[in-house]
């Protein structure tokens, strides 16, 4: 489906002209891994592969799709590849076990994630006594939740969370009627809400979460190392991908659709996460201190890592500081 999608992709971005390609010098290998299924947050990834921008800097890219999280950390790990497209989450607690890699730069920092509810909830202290479908105890479709129910006073001991696998089928179980809440991706929200009636949008969860890094681009020690240069380009050519995405809808309209989401559900989704501020795509490299920190205090809290947060040895900020450089400041 990617494949077919992305050759589509290609031929319409050669008509236009925007995809480029350096012949006649030699293109350095890079492999990426890739979890988390197709959602917006993982656009410019795919969008940098098919516009040529990895190719325009010397890159011969080969991105590797992987089940889940943790599959693709452990294979990561083991050297399958030289980077890493991940949750923040699944990083963090082997980078807390001494894995040999580091954050690089987000290309999808924060969530979109909407707190979706049955339409009797009119207010978050009512989500007492009720119950909440997350992907499972622990991950962010949990955290981000519990965090914003805690900001506004509920006590979330009174509230029963059900691990019910990812946003399709905890959106399913809303539509059913047969949990009372979930956290859903922005496109989810926007599906369940339509096949719905029964359901609406409570809080923009992703909106007041935005201090907690969501997803995360590492390289191993060794492409570090070795491929250096390469990582470095990689960087670059990835912020210039959240750049376009982030400011041209048509551009990311097209790559939505081209990955397989649905085009009505991005164009209502869009007009959200393209209205905000706060960019919802690392358009400057997407990594500060403090929304790391977050994240690792809260796998912290919850038992899942014991370590103290030590920003310099988990992240190296010299990558995406050298293609902002290069760049030049975003402006949409």
């Amino acid at each position: 489906m990617l494949t077919k999608c992305t050759t589509t992709l290609r031929t319409i971005l050669v008509g236009t002209g925007l995809l480029v390609s350096a012949p006649g010098f030699t293109q350095t290998p890079l492999t990426f891994g890739a979890s988390g299924g197709i959602s917006t947050a993982i656009q410019p990834l795919f969008y940098a592969q098919a516009a040529g921008l990895f190719k325009k800097r010397g890159l011969d890219v080969s991105i590797m799709r992987m089940a889940d999280d943790t599959t693709a950390v452990l294979s990561f790990v083991s050297g399958s590849f030289d980077m890493l497209y991940t949750s923040a989450a699944a990083a963090m607690v082997a980078q807390a076990r001494n894995a040999e890699f580091k954050l690089v730069a987000s290309i999808g920092p924060r969530s979109d994630y909407q707190l979706v509810t049955q339409k009797s909830i009119a207010s978050l202290k009512e989500m007492e006594g009720k119950s909440m479908a997350v992907s499972k105890i622990g991950a962010v479709s949990y955290v981000a939740p519990v965090f914003v129910l805690k900001k506004a006073g509920v006590d979330v001991s009174k509230v029963r969370f059900l691990a019910l696998g990812n946003d399709a089928a905890r959106g399913q179980a809303l539509v059913n009627a047969t949990v009372d809440s979930a956290p859903l991706i922005g496109v989810q929200s926007v599906l369940a809400l339509k096949n719905g009636p029964n359901l609406h949008r409570l809080v923009d969860v992703g909106a007041q979460f935005q201090d907690f890094l969501y997803t995360g681009i590492y390289a191993t020690s060794a492409a570090i190392k070795q491929k250096h240069d390469a990582v470095a380009a990689a960087v670059e050519a990835l912020i210039e991908a959240s750049r376009k995405q982030q400011s041209d809808k048509a551009a990311a309209v097209a790559q939505a659709v081209a990955m397989g989401l649905p085009e009505d559900a991005i164009q209502t989704n869009y007009d959200v996460l393209l209205a905000s501020d706060v960019p919802y795509w690392g358009v400057n490299g997407g990594i500060t201190t403090v929304a790391t920190e977050a994240a690792w205090d809260a796998l912290k809290a919850d038992g899942s890592l014991s370590a103290d947060f030590k920003f310099e040895s988990i992240a190296d900020m010299s990558f995406a500081e050298q293609a902002v450089k290069k760049l030049g400041p975003y402006s949409k």
